[in-house]
């Protein structure tokens, strides 16, 4: 009885010295590195401790051309003092790549060259040992930025250049990319004349090179390029009652011209669209004694529809006498 409670004992300690679970369990949660910033974690396999945390899923982002390299390092965690010589076994997978780990080849060194721009996913999993199977880790990334094409347009950064017998992956035997942070920019790119600067040029071509020869857009399908307004990303609003405000409550419609049918408008400021009186700009005059009338000479006030104590009418002669108004009956 007095050897259970021992062994019990035991195995009660050495699991309140197990690492706390800090994990990124699947690739949808992996946790991102940083180029030159080292990173650390933890796994444990469940058939030796507790709580468990078999696994590990990291990711890195990385651009065409870039050598990105991460070194793992292990270390055990918690060796089992009732275990001579405990030690720990894993493994460290970077894309389709693997390298097994252990307390006897406890650091990798794994690699590779983007041949696009995109995410690389990594893994750390520990195995079943001999007691505790646990161990701790750091991850070191590092990546290799000389190859790297930013817009990947085929061509090259003339700041940029390596001399090699073969092709370096992100590398092209063209020097001419004027900006290679934009993709399409490139000596091969066509700008069209846009003399009103609202980003869409005519169909007319003003030069096909690298920079941009000035008041040119990449972008053609302007209808009007005296009117900055007018382009292909032109919302359009319906006009019921002409009165030149749209109703913003209609569908819009996104083209460089009018509709052919209806009024159609570029804002969509109506207060009520059918009624021509009422719109953002109309007139009222404040109407102090409540006879109708408003007040011409006082300021009036811009808005779709009269406030409480405005009027439409300014032809008030006296507003402090309700009685006077034009038209009102003349007294006896």
């Amino acid at each position: 009885m007095r050897r259970k409670a021992v062994l019990v004992l035991i195995v009660a300690l050495a699991v309140m010295h197990f690492p706390a679970v800090s994990a990124d369990d699947s690739p949808t949660s992996a946790n991102g590195l940083t180029d030159g910033v080292t990173s650390s974690g933890y796994v444990c396999d469940p058939d030796g401790c507790s709580p468990t945390d078999k696994r590990d899923y990291w990711k890195i982002q990385g651009k065409k051309g870039d050598i990105v390299q991460v070194t793992f390092s292990g270390s055990m965690s918690n060796p089992a003092w009732w275990c001579p010589s405990d030690g720990w076994t894993g493994s460290f997978t970077m894309g389709s790549v693997t390298s097994n780990v252990d307390d006897g080849n406890p650091t990798a060194i794994l690699s590779t060259t983007l041949a696009t721009a995109g995410e690389i996913s990594l893994k750390v999993e520990g195995s079943d040992s001999w007691c505790n199977d646990g161990f701790d880790y750091t991850l070191t990334p590092s990546i290799d930025k000389t190859n790297r094409d930013t817009d990947e347009d085929g061509f090259g950064d003339p700041s940029n250049v390596r001399q090699d017998c073969t092709q370096p992956e992100g590398y092209v035997a063209d020097n001419t990319d004027c900006d290679d942070t934009d993709g399409a920019v490139s000596p091969d790119s066509t700008w069209y004349t846009d003399a009103d600067g609202d980003g869409f040029g005519t169909d007319s071509v003003a030069a096909q090179q690298c920079v941009d020869p000035g008041d040119a857009s990449l972008v053609s399908g302007d209808c009007d390029d005296s009117n900055p307004l007018l382009n292909p990303d032109t919302l359009w609003y319906q006009d019921l009652d002409g009165d030149t405000y749209g109703d913003g409550e209609s569908t819009a419609v996104q083209q460089c011209e009018a509709p052919p049918i209806g009024n159609w408008v570029t804002n969509d400021f109506d207060c009520d669209d059918s009624d021509a009186q009422a719109t953002p700009d109309s007139f009222y005059y404040p109407d102090t004694d409540g006879d109708g009338f408003g007040d011409g000479f006082a300021a009036p006030r811009l808005d779709c529809a009269p406030s409480a104590g405005f009027v439409s009418d300014s032809n008030d002669c006296n507003d402090e006498e309700p009685d006077v108004f034009p038209g009102a009956p003349e007294p006896c």
